[in-house]
């Protein structure tokens, strides 16, 4: 039998997660930190194993910059310790109608690490929104196959978290 230390259970940690756009002015994540966490993309499922994702971390002032001036709900990008901009490569592509579902994963184990961590994290798409994708690629210079998909905006907390209770109003239907 295999023994886990687990910091924090994976419900609550689903159940507390949020989209948070506080932040410390005064601290930043190390590129440590960082890689601790942006690995877990690698143990999200893959459809047909096609692992076509590939993940960028924006370090660069100007590059952070760049990404909060392109649409108007991203201006807390540049004040964040680091981006994660996740694409896929399409050339990888097997099951090109299943690429969305492989990204979706991937950011979401993302998005628990972090949580489970303590930093702080908002997703911001850009894919399918071709203009979007489109000034991603040229000013990166990435070829053709590399497609941005999301960006995902990271740095401590600038206060203690306290969890929201949700209101969740649904049932759960047996057909």
């Amino acid at each position: 039998m295999i023994k886990y230390s687990i910091k924090m259970q994976t419900l609550e940690a689903i159940k507390t997660r949020r989209s948070v756009r506080s932040y410390s002015d005064t601290q930043k994540l190390t590129p440590e930190q960082i890689a601790e966490v942006v690995e877990y993309w690698l143990y999200a499922p893959s459809a047909h194993n096609q692992q076509a994702r590939k993940f960028f971390i924006v370090t660069k002032q100007k590059d952070l910059d760049f990404l909060g001036e392109l649409m108007q709900w991203w201006k807390m990008i540049p004040k964040s310790s680091w981006v994660v901009l996740a694409c896929f490569d399409d050339s990888k592509l097997k099951s090109p109608d299943f690429i969305q579902q492989d990204m979706w994963a991937s950011i979401q184990n993302i998005l628990l690490a972090i949580h489970d961590k303590w930093y702080w994290a908002v997703w911001v798409w850009t894919y399918p929104r071709e203009n979007l994708v489109d000034e991603i690629k040229k000013y990166f210079d990435f070829p053709t196959n590399i497609i941005p998909f999301a960006i995902l905006a990271i740095w401590v907390p600038n206060e203690e978290f306290m969890p929201k209770n949700l209101k969740v109003d649904w049932k759960i239907e047996i057909l």
